[in-house]
């Protein structure tokens, strides 16, 4: 795909957008109906079938959403343990299979309990679990940033914390109950810095988690920056030790937004630190040998961006993941082009059509999903001010079927100006459609339902080797009859974390697929002949 000026927002669509949504509707399966039966058949081969709704009616002109928290039991008040902490802010939510039994369930921070866990019936109805994760207490010493995964093999997913200098791990025990927390990392010198996010994955490919851990400076402006640095802590045993200290190159960089993600076609991990403060962000290329090379000018990243949140998918179908992030002003995409990357956001429609603000948008979570099955992924963005005393609405921007992006925000309703941090995006109810869920520290979250029902999907459910359960790192492909959709599988990403699994919209496309993972280790599993309109598990040979 070659961005141009072909990409850009066409003001006949925007208008033929607000026309259609004015005369036509859409319905979708209520509460009671859960369309994805789960046989717990963790095989490679065979998976949860999905049944339609016959009295559904099409949804052709987009997503449609109805804010349905208070109705299915999201009736929580999050809020600021700090309110007076300055600009910016921070909500966590989490959208994720906590109790092992298929469906999702809410994870959110804070609220009143501390962190509170939502336990999801199958058809997603929400009740609130009595077991809350203890976190201390708040001000001085909050948690800050959280991930999950399963780090003992259990099935189960355990939750890290970042704080103030310190990584803390809470074990999950079954039926929502969890492990007083424990230290992973602890720097007696840490009290000027916080990890502000974290990111399990395999990045030595020994099948067992390993821990990204970036910090973000407390205060101070940049002149404060030198020598903040970032760690790898690698796992050996159950036990995380410090691995590698990650210095840019460019200088001293503050951070609330990383992943991994293979930059460079050779089959290893890279490392990206997106930087919200400081002269760039921070890209690591690992040679396969334990070193980790400063390549951030090489691959084009050497921007000056204030970054939130990130997420990547391959956008132009070359076969190598690119990578959004948002942040202050317009949301930043570096899409691969032959070895390097090129900043495209402008060029895909990555932009608001009504700018707000000093920034135009300050954008915190990002989400590159197919949310109508269509088969042209979405952007959806949580936003929230970066200063006190603004506003800054939600966006969401249509996937057009010739590549690029459109803000229908406005027309479909989805551009609440309450600040919002965390989002994420997970099949709440079993249609087979992507819900929403957005979280404030002033309020409800807001549960987004997807009231669409029309285009194929699937969605690959990973089954890794015993410390690595949920395959965090692997690589996967969904292969049709006419193209080929390339992800990674991302933990917590800034202030969110979506479900252990993922999900393609295939549009027209009914099947069969072929489903190709690439595993951290380098190992290859290929399954032809997969059926669509389920949850397709995908087994490692170690699994």
């Amino acid at each position: 795909m070659n961005p141009g000026p072909s990409l850009r927002v066409r003001d006949w669509r925007t208008l033929l957008l607000f026309v259609v949504l004015a005369l036509a509707g859409c319905s979708g399966p209520g509460p009671g109906d859960d369309d994805t039966s789960d046989d717990d058949d963790d095989s490679a081969v065979d998976d949860d079938d999905a049944t339609d709704d016959d009295d559904a009616v099409p949804c052709t002109d987009g997503p449609r959403f109805a804010d349905e928290g208070v109705a299915r039991g999201i009736e929580f008040e999050m809020f600021d343990p700090n309110p007076d902490g300055g600009g910016g802010g921070h909500a966590n939510i989490a959208a994720h299979d906590l109790d092992g039994d298929g469906d999702l369930d809410i994870l959110a921070y804070p609220t009143v309990e501390g962190i509170s866990l939502w336990e999801n019936d199958g058809a997603g109805q929400f009740t609130l679990h009595p077991e809350a994760v203890s976190i201390g207490d708040f001000p001085p010493d909050p948690p800050a940033g959280l991930s999950l995964a399963d780090l003992d093999g259990d099935g189960l997913s355990d939750v890290i914390q970042g704080g103030p200098g310190w990584l803390t791990l809470a074990r999950n025990l079954g039926g929502m109950g969890f492990e007083p927390r424990v230290d992973l990392f602890r720097d007696p010198d840490g009290s000027d810095y916080v990890f502000l996010t974290n990111q399990l994955v395999d990045i030595d490919g020994d099948n067992d988690l390993d821990l990204i851990a970036p910090t973000q400076r407390f205060g101070g402006g940049d002149d404060e920056l030198d020598g903040l640095v970032h760690r790898l802590l690698l796992q050996d045993g159950g036990v995380f030790e410090e691995w590698v200290v990650l210095t840019p190159a460019l200088g001293g960089l503050s951070v609330q937004a990383a992943t991994a993600g293979d930059l460079d076609g050779d089959g290893d991990l890279d490392l990206l630190l997106l930087g919200d403060a400081g002269p760039s962000s921070a890209i690591f290329r690992n040679d396969g040998d334990g070193a980790f090379v400063d390549a951030t000018e090489a691959l084009g990243f050497d921007l000056d961006i204030a970054a939130h949140g990130v997420d990547g998918v391959d956008l132009n179908e070359d076969g190598i993941v690119d990578w959004c992030a948002p942040g202050r002003g317009p949301i930043r995409c570096w899409l691969s082009d032959g070895g390097s990357f090129v900043e495209s956001g402008a060029d895909l429609g990555l932009e608001p059509a009504a700018p707000a603000g000093e920034h135009g948008t300050v954008g915190w979570s990002l989400d590159l999903v197919d949310l109508n099955n269509d088969g042209a992924l979405d952007a959806v963005q949580s936003s929230a001010p970066a200063d006190p005393n603004k506003s800054y609405p939600d966006l969401l921007w249509l996937g057009l079927p010739g590549g690029g992006f459109e803000d229908v925000s406005a027309a479909i309703g989805f551009d609440d100006e309450t600040p919002h941090w965390g989002l994420a995006t997970g099949d709440f109810d079993g249609d087979g459609f992507l819900d929403l869920i957005t979280a404030s520290n002033s309020g409800y979250p807001l549960l987004m339902m997807n009231l669409c029902t029309e285009g194929v999907w699937l969605e690959v459910r990973l089954d890794g080797p015993p410390l690595n359960r949920q395959g965090f790192g692997a690589r996967v492909e969904v292969e049709t009859a006419s193209r080929t959709r390339t992800r990674h599988m991302l933990g917590g990403r800034g202030q969110a974390q979506g479900p252990a699994r993922l999900h393609f919209g295939l549009g027209d496309e009914d099947g069969p697929v072929t489903v190709r993972v690439r595993w951290p280790d380098g190992e290859v599993t290929v399954l032809e002949g997969v059926e669509v309109e389920r949850v397709q598990s995908v087994t490692h040979p170690d699994g």
